[in-house]
């Protein structure tokens, strides 16, 4: 299968793999697709960390058969203009029940897959959830991004190619990875990144703040599991208000991304869990004349979110 799930406390592995060739493919959207759906609804869950399953192994890109078979059956040169129409009509049509299925029995069966794809990503930027991309091989065109759709990428120090190298194929990218690259790099860098199809090595990728950390490749997967583990004690709707107020709120002008912030710190200070948290920092100060976050000793178990439990009461 496309998608082998392991659990370890609040923490989901989902080891990708698509033998032979390990890319993506419309099989495994669809199946990865579930998974994430499933996921949001499973309130157990935390934090989810995506690999490779074999050593050495990412996602490597996308199905080149695939995209040019969809290509093919559509025909006809499109115009920027006339493809907008179209994608927008074939989004609406996947949106109606059973409109997947019939859209893969027509010739706009390709658009009807990139939209999949670009959903899959979106879903994952969206949950409330951390998402860590523990990234243990190449990882070009679609694959980047769906490394660049989670909060966190880390890199094995041995991988040699993460980027978006579709220029070079006379494509531009089409899931994300314009929009994606321009927020983790900044406009001009990804322009000149993109245009190149640069696909730098993990050592690279870290300094143009491509991926977050590099990591022995031995040590990759662990190391991931364990940011995943503290990071999925955090309170769900603080998660979801930081990502959505930084996915969202960045692209809007700044009193409107500032109105959004604000709503999320409504939203998740009312709740139990920050009101548990506030009363008891309140307490720690009262009692030790500073606060716990003044000190890194005490401050270590509020980051670690073992000093409060975040969890019970919180977004169900």
């Amino acid at each position: 299968m496309p998608v082998d799930a392991e659990r370890d406390g609040r923490v989901l592995v989902l080891r990708l793999g698509n033998a032979p060739s390990h890319l993506i493919d419309r099989r495994l959207v669809d199946e990865l697709t579930m998974v994430v759906r499933r996921v949001a609804r499973d309130r157990s869950v935390g934090s989810l960390v995506l690999t490779g399953a074999l050593p050495g192994r990412f996602l490597t890109h996308y199905e080149i058969g695939e995209m040019l078979a969809g290509a093919d059956a559509v025909g006809l040169p499109l115009a920027p203009a006339s493809a907008s129409v179209s994608s927008k009509a074939v989004r609406a049509l996947t949106a109606l029940p059973g409109g997947r299925r019939l859209v893969r029995r027509t010739p706009v069966a390709g658009v009807g897959d990139l939209h999949a794809t670009a959903g899959l990503f979106r879903r994952l930027e969206l949950l409330d959830k951390v998402v860590i991309a523990a990234i243990n091989g190449p990882a070009l065109g679609a694959a980047c991004e769906l490394a660049l759709a989670c909060d966190l990428r880390y890199a094995a120090d041995d991988v040699e190619a993460i980027g978006s190298p579709e220029l070079t194929q006379a494509y531009a990218p089409g899931a994300g990875g314009t929009q994606r690259h321009a927020r983790a790099l900044g406009q001009a860098r990804a322009l000149e990144l993109v245009l190149e199809g640069r696909t730098p090595d993990a050592r690279e990728a870290l300094a143009l703040g491509l991926v977050h950390r590099v990591v022995p490749a031995g040590r990759l997967l662990d190391e991931a599991v364990e940011t995943a583990q503290r990071l999925a004690r955090r309170s769900a709707v603080s998660v979801a208000g930081v990502k959505r107020a930084l996915h969202e709120g960045a692209s809007l002008p700044l009193d409107a991304g500032l109105a959004l912030e604000r709503s999320w710190f409504m939203a998740a200070s009312s709740k139990p869990p920050a009101r548990r948290a506030m009363r008891a920092y309140l307490d720690e100060l009262a009692r030790a004349g500073r606060g716990p976050w003044e000190d890194a000793s005490t401050f270590a178990a509020w980051r670690d979110g073992t000093a409060v439990d975040l969890l019970a009461g919180s977004m169900g």
